[in-house]
């Protein structure tokens, strides 16, 4: 524990479901983020070139991450994003910004935030949204294979090459992860029984 870290109480009673849910989002977020450190540490240099122009399919050179460490990566990421999921990283954020009511915990949560949804260059391509992008692939071929969504892949597949689609998404779920870390450290002294998180005096993010 930083000793300049803030720490704050719970500004009133948290109810069983969400002590749950937000113990369940420490450990399905860890479990994310350490599969995240070791790819990174298996693939430490990577520089990717895009192929980005009009009436074409947007091509990568350079991005050599297996494909089944991108997949696995993938389905521990889904659990963050989801939008039925309870544990998903933005509503996480506003449950604590509901249980620890404080300017401080809203303005570092707000960071966090901006930070998770900060994906301007990764968004667009195509037409596609970077969440849109995970929820097809996830619902039509990582986990699910529902009808429904196999024309949408094929649309994908048309507009990015294989290794241009894992790039994007390695990208995109790189950037989020900075955010993921921050709330794990953030939330890193709350349990069951201690119901207490952790502010830093100084913005580290």
């Amino acid at each position: 524990m930083n000793p300049q870290d803030i720490i704050v109480s719970a500004s009133h009673t948290i109810p069983i479901a969400d002590i749950d849910l937000l113990i369940l989002f420490k450990e399905r977020a860890d479990e994310f983020f350490q599969n995240y450190q070791d790819i990174v540490k298996d693939y430490k240099y990577l520089q990717v070139s895009f192929g980005h122009e009009p009436d074409r399919q947007v091509t990568a050179s350079g991005f050599h991450i297996n494909r089944h460490r991108i997949k696995g990566l993938l389905v521990d990421y889904r659990a963050l994003q989801a939008y039925r999921e309870k544990i998903k990283f933005m509503q996480t954020a506003e449950r604590i910004k509901r249980f620890f009511d404080s300017e401080k915990v809203s303005q570092t949560i707000d960071i966090n935030i901006k930070i998770w949804n900060d994906l301007e260059y990764l968004s667009g391509w195509k037409g596609y949204a970077f969440d849109d992008l995970v929820s097809i692939l996830f619902n039509s071929q990582l986990f699910h294979t529902d009808p429904s969504k196999q024309a949408d892949l094929r649309e994908v597949r048309k507009a990015f090459t294989t290794d241009a689609l894992s790039a994007l998404l390695f990208f995109g779920v790189q950037r989020r992860a900075v955010a993921v870390r921050n709330l794990l450290y953030i939330l890193a002294p709350f349990s069951s029984e201690r119901h207490e998180i952790r502010i830093p005096e100084r913005t580290f993010f």
